[in-house]
């Protein structure tokens, strides 16, 4: 009777294999994508600082945009496709800067909920030292 129970036991480790192994490899990716995501997300919030940070010492509203432009594409974004950086100089006259950039995942960030850009915006304060009262 013993070995009857060691014969129906032969195989069992296989099926276990057989059930944990996507499991396994589905949690790995869900890490590896969960990462990326986070990625490409801190490099839209570092574009859109760097962004409103060059614009907020600039002279003008016109040199903000493009300030804000060159600091943008220097940003090194290794899970953006593309990054695209909008500058609100509206309220220039009060003191600030607001910069938005949007972010198109790319790699296993852009895998899961493709289409979904990552958006994220930045308020500086203009700090040029020829302006008063600031």
């Amino acid at each position: 009777m013993i070995t009857r129970f060691v014969r129906e036991d032969r195989g069992t480790s296989v099926i276990e294999v057989c059930i944990l192994a996507p499991l396994v490899v589905l949690i790995v990716m869900a890490i590896a994508w969960a990462g990326a995501q986070r990625s490409a997300d801190a490099d839209a919030m570092a574009t859109a600082r760097s962004a409103a940070r060059a614009a907020a010492i600039s002279a003008d509203p016109a040199a903000a945009d493009s300030a804000a432009t060159l600091a943008a594409t220097s940003s090194n974004s290794t899970m953006c496709s593309s990054i695209v950086v909008y500058l609100d100089t509206s309220e220039w006259d009060q003191g600030w800067v607001t910069a938005e950039a949007t972010c198109t995942p790319t790699g296993p960030a852009a895998v899961v909920g493709s289409g979904s850009d990552i958006v994220r915006v930045w308020t500086e304060p203009i700090t040029h030292p020829g302006l008063t009262g600031r």
